[in-house]
């Protein structure tokens, strides 16, 4: 996978858009996965859960993509504009 051309996806593209919501980037990061994941869909459950949010304090917005291993959060990564 790594050096893989066809690799990952263009979170830019999505992330901070007015166009784009929670479930739409949730379902293009999971289409992701499918997509260059192969495994045993009977033993494992690997899905991305995905959340925005705003910081009053500081005026940024953020994101957060939590993905989730067999109903176990395994990674998030917090995306800020």
């Amino acid at each position: 996978m790594l050096g893989s051309y066809n690799f990952g996806i263009d979170l830019e593209q999505y992330l901070f858009r007015m166009n784009y919501d929670q479930d739409e980037i949730k379902r293009i990061v999971n289409l992701a996965i499918a997509g260059f994941l192969r495994y045993d869909r009977t033993k494992w459950s690997i899905y991305a859960d995905v959340s925005f949010g705003h910081n009053v304090d500081d005026r940024y917005e953020y994101a957060v993509i939590d993905i989730v291993v067999n109903e176990e959060k395994c990674l998030g990564i917090l995306v800020s504009q």
